[in-house]
């Protein structure tokens, strides 16, 4: 009696079949930036750029201190996170009073949050989009430099987008 109704097209999903080699495809340039991105700052860290006057005064602070006395105030007019303070120190004990030695807690904060970064921007913003913001800081020369110096800038980044990702789990 009445005519069975004809659906006018099938479901779909959200994305079109053709999308997921294209994002395997941005997924594969997002990890290529990454790589670049890791492979430049170990190269910076690895020239031993002459240490600057506020990371002289850092250090003198982690020379001269013990343990301890990283969680009072510094010397020197200097201001760095206690935690951030015993890692340097530490790795100044493990591998000895250098410029290796002393950024290389913050170039291995650098390198963790590109890791981060990539997740979270592949996850957030349209692949076009996350890779030219992965590539700012992949490549960003600020981002360098921070990866690179013994200052705490590195590890805040790091720390911050550590608490994004705890947030979204």
């Amino acid at each position: 009696i009445f005519p069975m109704p004809v659906p006018l097209a099938a479901p779909t999903s959200a994305q079109p079949e053709h999308s997921a080699p294209r994002n395997r495809w941005w997924a594969w340039v997002a990890t290529l930036i990454v790589g670049l991105g890791l492979l430049l700052r170990v190269v910076v860290w690895w020239q031993q750029r002459s240490i600057v006057l506020d990371e002289a005064n850092l250090i003198r602070n982690y020379v001269e201190r013990s343990y301890g006395q990283l969680f009072q105030n510094l010397d020197y007019a200097q201001y760095a996170p206690p935690l951030f303070s015993v890692v340097v120190k530490a790795c100044i004990g493990l591998f000895g009073n250098n410029e290796l030695s002393v950024r290389l807690f913050p170039l291995l904060c650098s390198g963790a949050t590109l890791v981060l970064f990539r997740r979270l921007v592949l996850r957030w913003l349209p692949p076009v989009f996350a890779c030219l913001a992965l590539a700012s800081v992949a490549f960003g020369g600020l981002f360098i430099d921070y990866a690179t110096e013994c200052k705490q800038y590195a590890t805040e980044g790091f720390v911050a987008l550590g608490l994004l990702e705890l947030a979204h789990w």
